[in-house]
């Protein structure tokens, strides 16, 4: 069977505009290579999520590259967000769960979010790691409440980004956990500023051939949506 990789790159995400993957032996009618479908939205029981990945049996997996993600959330309130939450199946068995690491996550921004508790990555069960986790940054920024850079498999919270690079059950290297001097996080200008931990930290692997403002990347590109000029 032909596989086919689904991809999301080079966008500004927040959680007004989470978008939902299910990658699946068949994919789904609306859903088209490289521009995935945004399926749900995701202020559910003061849960933020912004990309959610179902992975499910078959050959397909997603390719999120070089995008700029938060949870959202409001941290008036008592709540919970994530950047990244990633499932193995669903609980009503429509997507039977993968039985490997699938997905590749390269050059990614992930901030936890606005929330009380947040989360870079959340994977909801033990089939739910990724193949490939690489130069991608758990943006370690927070107000009050806790942060979780990384919760491994539903119940291990993770925190030291020595043991991501580490991790034996997906291929992970050059992922950092640094400020990203993002220009103005609370207006939405997610540009980097000079002297972003970001600027040519990501890798060219898969990585778009332009930025969100169509800029050309460098060969070594910075990690997120905006290449800096």
């Amino acid at each position: 069977m032909t596989s086919r990789r689904y991809r999301l790159s080079q966008g500004i995400l927040a959680a007004s505009v989470a978008v939902c993957l299910a990658v699946t032996t068949t994919p789904a009618a609306t859903a088209r290579q490289d521009r995935p479908t945004p399926v749900f939205r995701s202020m559910v029981d003061l849960v933020a999520v912004d990309v959610q990945v179902v992975n499910g049996t078959g050959p397909n997996e997603v390719d999120v590259n070089s995008n700029t993600i938060s949870g959202g959330g409001n941290p008036l309130l008592s709540c919970s967000s994530a950047a990244l939450v990633i499932a193995s199946g669903t609980p009503d068995g429509g997507v039977a769960p993968a039985v490997v690491g699938k997905g590749i996550f390269r050059n990614n921004i992930l901030r936890g979010g606005d929330c009380t508790t947040r989360y870079g990555v959340w994977e909801l069960d033990a089939g739910a790691d990724p193949r490939v986790f690489e130069n991608n940054d758990l943006d370690p920024t927070a107000g009050s409440g806790s942060l979780v850079i990384y919760l491994d498999e539903g119940g291990n919270n993770v925190n030291l980004i020595t043991s991501i690079n580490g991790a034996a059950d997906m291929t992970a290297s050059g992922n950092i956990n640094a400020d990203p001097y993002l220009a103005n996080y609370v207006a939405f200008d997610w540009h980097l500023d000079a002297g972003s931990p970001c600027i040519g930290a990501g890798t060219s692997a898969g990585a778009p051939a332009v930025d969100i403002d169509g800029q050309a990347r460098d060969a070594l590109p910075d990690i997120g949506a905006d290449e800096f000029q």
